[in-house]
This record gives C-alpha cells, sequence and structure tokens, in this order.
C-alpha cells in the first residue's frame, strides 16, 4: 500500500469523456477535432476565394460578356418563379450591404439586353467585374457585390411554363403611346423623384400624363450640363421610350426613376 511519503501505489483509474450523437454512436474527442479541422478547413477555402476575387478587382477591370451567364438550377424551375426570385433579390439586396445606387446600376446592366448599355451603365457607376460578369463586382471604394445566377440568366433546366407577365410594369408600358402635349393639362399632380447615376437625386411636380421626354428635358433644366441626348431612363431595369407618358409606367409614390447619365 502506497503512503504519503511517495511508496509504491496502485494503478491510478483514469476515465473518458464521451458525447452520444443523435446516431446513438458515441462521440469522441477525435470527432470533435476532426469536425473542427473541416470548419477551419471551410473558412479558410472560402477566405480564400474572398481574397482572390479582391485582388482581382484590383488588378484591373474585365469587359462585360457577351456570353450569356451558363447554370443549371438545383431542381428544374418555372420562369415564373425566377422572375418572383429576382423581383425578391433586387428589393433586399440593398438593405445588406453596398451603395443603393450601385446595386441600382447593377440592376439596370443585367436586365438590359443591350449589351453595349449594359456595360456604359457599370462604367458611370465606377463598378468593376474581375470576372467578366456580373456575379461578383466591385464599386469604388472596394465594396464587394455578389449577384446571384438566377438575376442574369435563365438555368439551362428550366420547367415547361406559359409566358407569365414581365417583371416589371414598365414591359407593358413600351408600347403605350403618350396623349398630345395639349392634354398633359388635363393630368394629375404629382411629384416625380428621379435618381441621377452621377449621385444625385431630383424631386420634379409635374402631370402624370407628362412625357419621359419632358421628365429629360426637366432634368436638363435643374443641371444645363445634363442635356436630353445624355439621359437614358429605367424603371424597374427596363429603359423607357421618350413617347411613353409617367401615368403609363405604373410609377408608385415610392418609386424612382433611373437616370443613366452618359
Amino acid at each position: 500500500m502506497g503512503n504519503c511519503c511517495g511508496g509504491p501505489q496502485g494503478p491510478v483509474a483514469t476515465t473518458t469523456t464521451t458525447i452520444t450523437t443523435g446516431s446513438g454512436r458515441p462521440r469522441t474527442s477525435t470527432d470533435r477535432v476532426a469536425a473542427a479541422s473541416r470548419s477551419e478547413a471551410r473558412q479558410q477555402r472560402q477566405a480564400q476565394i474572398v481574397e482572390s476575387e479582391r485582388l482581382a478587382s484590383e488588378r484591373g477591370n474585365l469587359p462585360l460578356s457577351a456570353e450569356p451567364l451558363q447554370w443549371k438550377s438545383s431542381a428544374p424551375v418555372k420562369k415564373a418563379a425566377i422572375l418572383k426570385r429576382r423581383l425578391e433579390f433586387w428589393d433586399t439586396a440593398p438593405a445588406y450591404e453596398g451603395q443603393r445606387e450601385i446595386w441600382d446600376a447593377l440592376k439596370a446592366a443585367a436586365e438590359t439586353e443591350d449589351r453595349t448599355l449594359a456595360q456604359a451603365i457599370l462604367d458611370s457607376a465606377g463598378i468593376k467585374i474581375p470576372k467578366g460578369n456580373l456575379t461578383v463586382a466591385y464599386d469604388e471604394r472596394g465594396t464587394r457585390y455578389v449577384v446571384p445566377p438566377f438575376c442574369l440568366s435563365f438555368p439551362s433546366n428550366m420547367a415547361p411554363d406559359d409566358d407569365g407577365p414581365g417583371a416589371a410594369g414598365a414591359a407593358a408600358a413600351a408600347g403605350a403611346t403618350a396623349p398630345e402635349s395639349s392634354a398633359a393639362a388635363d393630368g394629375v399632380d404629382i411629384e416625380v423623384k428621379v435618381r441621377l447615376s452621377i449621385a444625385k437625386d431630383l424631386l420634379l411636380a409635374m402631370k402624370d400624363t407628362t412625357t419621359i421626354g419632358e421628365v429629360k428635358r426637366r432634368v436638363q433644366q435643374e443641371d444645363g450640363a445634363i442635356t436630353v441626348g445624355r439621359q437614358r431612363v429605367f424603371f424597374c431595369g427596363k429603359q423607357i421610350p421618350d413617347n411613353v407618358a409617367i401615368k403609363a409606367v405604373g410609377l408608385g409614390k415610392m418609386d424612382v426613376l433611373q437616370v443613366l447619365v452618359f
């Protein structure tokens, strides 16, 4: 028998603590270490991706590719569902990070079918796209913007679907002709908020029968350097022709007309 003076002692009992997993199998300390290692590895990979994109943005800016983004959904999806997801994303994206003006420019560039116009939108807003597409973009402050593929194109495995309404009320307005200028005086008085791509907002009082062309002339009156020819007016990502009346666009009280200034 051992004693306090350091004599021989019997074997020391050891205790092993285990945690039972949901499957009933004890989870050992080795399992916990392995799980922590996998989590750390995932975080490192994500950090490497972000860092590589940041470095790419610093190295330069690629022109917008003329080829549509190719991607495949995890399951076949209908066109209406894609359009709904797009609306939800563009409505909520500015609340997370970045400047609203940049999100508006990205939306306009993503939804126009004119590649030259899309490139002009990106250039005027100072947006860099290191991958040559809009999936990852950076503003002049270096803030990163991520646009999901469903906002840029439709998947290769689309499910059959009837053609639904467009994503914007402006599509229906594209074919609407404006009333004669003499009829504009009979319209309803409204205030239209106009957001210029040069980070400037205007609040214009006019009639709801006023045409987009007249809106451009009002903008020029407010800022003589911004001539009518330098303006392109958008609503919900669609360019609005000059002969369309404001009431035909479907502009709500909280909505904003986006004006791209060249």
